[in-house]
């Protein structure tokens, strides 16, 4: 099933098909001539061979016509007298045969044999009744062997009456043939031309049903290939997610967000696609408060288009049951200033004061609590795009979760 190149052509096929392409399919492998056993010694690619075919048809009949004129030669050197009741060839046209060894091929061999065992027939007859009304076996046509001075009468007959028929079919097959000559060589060329259409056909058809099965096979393949790469995608995501949940879960309460693609975001909430962003969860402490962060870079409410909006949300964690509602505490929130000098920096921060009777201090109901709590007007969007609040297109935002007791 391996995938190989065809060396004549360059396609690509699975190893197992490769004989069969070149045996019958690919158009670049060197074929010999159909008539290459009547004596075409012509070897062309198989897609110039239907050409040859068309152009070659005079040459193709005049090779028919020497073996046949090989082969009526070989048979009266086998059995003088077999062909007399045949019409005669023209000796023009006849081929020089100088011995019977050296003008016969295996195929006059097989005709030998058959000459012979039927001149051992002829020579020993077995006697059948005679009867004058029928001399003329149903077999052929040729006369069935009588004995008797009543045979030696009857084939006289019939060689008087061959000799007298003879002239008349000579004549007349010399007048026809001038007039079917045209005719029957537009005939076989219509015949040769017909025949290569078919073979083409067939060719063709068995080539389709192989790409179509080599299709299903490589739709299957695909197929197996996106089922196993959608597994791979979704294991990723679960990755991922275990190792943002490691990571929120051994931030022990200090969590730095990166807000990578800053200008990106920011544009999307300009024009409204995406007002909100969350951070990864992370917890208070191994087994404390899950939280997230959400910033809305163009601000929210009345500070939209104005103010950098920050806020905090809690979110459903694997400890809640054995932590205090609500959430009593502080919260430190930064904006860090990634001033290279590390004396020129002036981070924004804000400290956020926990308040009982706040939905957003609740145990959440949800994965993530709707209500969030943080300030609408952080940061000016003014000073956030020009300073170092934001360098290489990053944004850098901390939080400091601290429960009491």
């Amino acid at each position: 099933m391996v995938t190989v190149v065809c060396q004549y052509c360059q396609i690509e096929l699975l190893r197992n098909q490769i004989n069969s392409h070149e045996e019958f399919d690919c158009q670049r492998v060197i074929v010999p001539c159909q008539y290459q056993p009547m004596g075409c010694t012509t070897r062309l690619e198989r897609c110039e061979m239907s050409q040859h075919l068309q152009e070659s048809i005079q040459q193709h009949m005049n090779l028919m016509f020497n073996i046949l004129m090989q082969l009526s030669s070989a048979v009266q050197n086998i059995a003088p007298g077999a062909l007399q009741h045949f019409p005669a060839v023209p000796q023009s046209h006849s081929l020089p045969v100088t011995s019977s060894e050296q003008s016969i091929t295996n195929l006059l061999e097989s005709l030998r044999i058959g000459v012979q065992q039927g001149m051992n027939v002829l020579s020993n007859p077995t006697p059948v009744p005679y009867s004058p009304d029928s001399n003329v076996s149903s077999v052929e046509g040729f006369p069935e062997p009588v004995t008797g001075s009543h045979s030696h009468g009857l084939i006289e007959r019939n060689i008087s009456e061959q000799t007298q028929v003879a002239p008349s079919i000579s004549y007349s097959s010399q007048q026809s043939n001038k007039d079917v000559e045209g005719g029957a060589y537009v005939s076989v060329q219509q015949g040769y031309e017909l025949k290569s259409l078919k073979d083409q056909n067939v060719t063709q058809d068995e080539s389709l049903a192989r790409h179509e099965h080599q299709i299903d096979e490589i739709r299957g393949r695909n197929d197996n290939h996106e089922k196993i790469v959608k597994d791979l995608n979704k294991r990723l995501k679960m990755l991922e997610s275990t190792i943002n949940e490691f990571e929120g879960r051994t931030c022990n309460g200090t969590y730095v967000w990166k807000i990578r693609n800053y200008r990106k975001y920011r544009r999307e909430a300009e024009i409204g696609d995406t007002t909100a962003i969350h951070s990864p969860p992370f917890y208070s402490h191994f087994y404390g408060y899950k939280l997230c962060i959400r910033a809305n870079l163009n601000g929210v409410d009345s500070a939209r288009g104005t103010h950098l909006s920050i806020f905090i949300h809690f979110m459903q964690g694997d400890y809640d049951d054995i932590l205090d509602w609500p959430f009593n505490g502080r919260i430190i929130l930064t904006v860090i200033d990634q001033n290279p000098v590390c004396e020129l920096r002036h981070h924004v921060v804000e400290t956020l004061i926990s308040k009982p009777n706040l939905a957003a201090f609740q145990r959440p109901n949800t994965p993530r609590n709707h209500k969030g709590f943080g300030y609408m007007e952080f940061l000016p969007i003014g000073i956030l795009d020009n300073s170092t609040y934001v360098r290489n297109d990053t944004l850098i935002i901390k939080a400091c979760i601290l429960p009491n007791g």
